[in-house]
């Protein structure tokens, strides 16, 4: 290699990188002192430190760097720069070595240059990485020896450009989709040529071909003959400079195939050149016809609206969305005595609703055209024919379009004078009733305790005699039982017989009173404890009788315990006690929750509860279906005492107890086939 005689010569004048060159201790580097550069390393050198193109290059074996101010901006700040200039390339650009040096390998092996267009190349400077992209060629640089030594790399940063382009595509992206969403057809007209591009969809509803340009002529052919004329002379119009360019236009079209109507909106924009002559007219075209027909409907309905509104006997009137009213029919006039000119002053109608009452109207107009909310109110209003108040009801609902925006608010007021006064005469009449009614339920409570007080004495009284005849009745069986004539004994019998049933007679009159004046409290109580305590009272009869009891499993409902024993001890008594003597008794209780629709069947039930049904089904001598409802009457009895014991009281007390449980009970029976009772019971009290 052949020394240069003055080694930094070739540097001078190539601005900051060439100074850093200058003064940069070499001899620290793999490259070593420039006295002992190349030739070819100076030549190279100097054309890129003067070269106001961006240039780097990687020489020798270690690839050590350099690079000139133009290429200096690319490395940005707090990045690379001064550090890499005389760094091994590996050293210098770690994050893409795995990109760059398979280019530099296969240049130094005899490649040819290589070229590349806006490549992502992401680098470290300013702090981070960033992507960048590069246009760039990769060039080798021959030794003296004419062998690769170096790899010549000419760049520009693209970054911009491209980021550029991608918020172009972005943008027309972002437009395509506009334009679909909002189902639009796009066309753009060459004015000297008289063709129309269009987008698919416009050339589908002109039922044109999708794949050229229209001739003007034939695109004006879809348009509906009525229409036609209107419309050119509108692109007439357009085209001319002194209009301003702006095209905006309805108007019908009609698919020259299936002849099908579309109503059409076209907005458009004639562009100019410096000679005011017009070298593009493009814009789109919407389908209105939904829109059309509902406006033309809402024209016929307003028309429908007002002449209905001069037939009815009320006040009708229409009012803008926010607040004056635009239109009275003639029974406001008539009725207020104003003129059309007094009403737009006075749209509050301070004149003619009474001072007490104006203020809160105009209250509850307002929340109701803020809230959207229908408008009642109640007000007296001031009647001109002889100056008189009288009650209205004035209503308004607010009519919207599709985007839910009010439009208007129609509203009507209605003389509800007399009715005012009937009802106002009728509460009079109902407190005065109600009043009567709570001095009537004081006296029934006091009659009821009175009752019970006299049943509760009653049945003190009446047992301590029944006591007595029963007592003296054991004293003669024991004093003269060897000497009681037959006749006498059967007359005893029958005392002690009627003594015991006017002893139960007693107990159940007094239970049966007292049901309705429990004290205790509705709990949460489980059907089946109470059950099973009942079927141990039946233990002794259960088996005697031998009667076979199926039990499924019951729920816990909010009810008295002690009255819920009552009733199920009663109904199983009953069904033990009513046995068919030709067959084994069989008893099956079971239960099941009602459905909604099961619970609408019954007017007395509360639809908001949830409800319980528990069945008693028995085999026994069952009962004829048309005595279903007097089985639960006091005293009432469908059999002979004299065979069936009892009072008559037992069923009664149960409907009783579920008439306190806010239930139902029914019966359905069949002679000499059974009887089953259904109890229906609510799971809770209240919700």
């Amino acid at each position: 290699m052949k020394p240069v005689t003055n080694p930094i010569q070739f540097i001078r004048g190539g601005g900051e990188m060439g100074d850093l060159t200058s003064n940069k201790d070499w001899s620290k580097t793999p490259i070593g002192n420039p006295e002992k550069w190349s030739q070819s390393l100076h030549t190279s050198l100097s054309i890129i430190l003067h070269s106001k193109f961006p240039m780097f290059l990687f020489w020798g074996p270690e690839l050590i760097c350099f690079y000139n101010d133009a290429y200096r901006p690319s490395l940005g700040q707090n990045g690379k720069h001064p550090s890499i200039l005389g760094m091994r390339g590996e050293e210098a650009w770690p994050e893409i070595w795995h990109i760059i040096k398979p280019l530099i390998d296969k240049i130094l092996t005899g490649g040819e240059a290589t070229w590349s267009e806006d490549q992502l190349i992401p680098i470290y400077r300013n702090g981070k990485i960033e992507d960048v992209y590069w246009t760039f060629s990769y060039s080798p640089l021959p030794d003296e020896s004419g062998k690769p030594a170096g790899v010549f790399v000419t760049c520009s940063e693209t970054t911009e450009k491209v980021n550029n382009i991608k918020l172009l595509e972005e943008s027309n992206n972002q437009l395509q989709f506009a334009i679909e969403a909002a189902e639009l057809g796009t066309w753009d007209l060459d004015p000297l040529t008289n063709k129309l591009k269009g987008n698919d969809r416009l050339k589908e509803w002109a039922g044109l071909p999708l794949k050229e340009d229209i001739e003007l002529s034939l695109a004006l052919t879809i348009v509906a003959e009525k229409d036609r004329p209107r419309v050119v002379k509108a692109i007439q119009h357009s085209l001319q400079y002194s209009s301003g360019g702006n095209y905006d236009i309805e108007y019908t079209i009609v698919h020259p195939f299936t002849g099908k109507d579309r109503i059409v909106r076209a907005k458009g924009k004639a562009w100019f050149n410096e000679e005011e002559i017009c070298y593009r007219f493009n814009g789109t075209l919407q389908d209105i016809t939904a829109q059309a027909i509902a406006h033309k409907k809402v024209e016929e309905n307003e028309k429908l609206f007002r002449t209905m509104a001069e037939t009815i006997p009320e006040i009708a009137w229409v009012a803008s969305p926010d607040g004056p009213y635009s239109f009275y029919n003639k029974r406001f006039y008539e009725y207020t005595g104003m003129s059309i000119e007094q009403s737009k002053k006075d749209w509050k109608w301070k004149s003619i609703v009474h001072p007490d009452m104006f203020e809160m109207r105009n209250k509850t107009w307002e929340r109701c055209l803020q809230t959207g909310e229908d408008f009642y109110f109640e007000s007296l209003l001031k009647r001109n024919i002889d100056q008189t108040y009288r009650w209205h009801i004035s209503q308004a609902a607010a009519v919207q379009n599709e985007k839910g925006e009010i439009i208007l608010w129609v509203g009507t007021s209605t003389d509800i004078h007399e009715q005012k006064l009937f009802l106002q005469e009728l509460e009079r009449q109902v407190q005065e009733r109600t009043k009567a009614l709570i001095e009537s339920n004081i006296h029934l409570q006091h009659s009821n305790e009175n009752l019970r007080q006299f049943a509760s004495i009653a049945s003190h009284d009446l047992q301590e005699p029944l006591r007595k005849i029963q007592t003296f009745t054991i004293l003669l069986e024991q004093r003269y039982k060897n000497d009681i004539p037959a006749e006498a004994k059967v007359l005893i019998e029958k005392i002690k017989s009627s003594s015991k049933r006017m002893s139960v007679l007693i107990r159940d009159v007094l239970n049966f009173s007292r049901i309705t004046q429990s004290e205790h409290a509705f709990i949460n109580t489980d059907l089946n404890e109470i059950l099973n305590n009942v079927l141990k009272d039946f233990e002794v009869l259960i088996q005697e009788k031998k009667v076979i009891i199926s039990k499924g499993n019951l729920p816990a409902v909010e009810a008295i315990a002690v009255q819920i024993n009552q009733l199920l001890y009663n109904l199983l008594s009953n069904s033990i006690k009513f046995f068919n003597n030709n067959i084994q008794p069989i008893i099956t209780i079971t239960s099941k929750k009602l459905l909604s629709k099961e619970v609408k069947k019954y007017p007395d039930l509360d639809p908001s509860l949830s409800y319980y049904e528990i069945i008693f089904e028995d085999n026994g001598i069952g009962f004829d279906q048309q005595f279903a409802e007097d089985i639960f009457l006091i005293f009432h009895r469908l059999n002979d005492h004299q065979q069936y014991s009892g009072t008559g009281i037992g069923l009664a007390l149960c409907k009783r107890i579920v008439d306190n449980h806010h239930g139902r009970i029914f019966a359905v029976g069949k002679e000499n086939k059974g009887a089953t009772f259904h109890i229906i019971l609510p799971v809770k009290q209240s919700k």
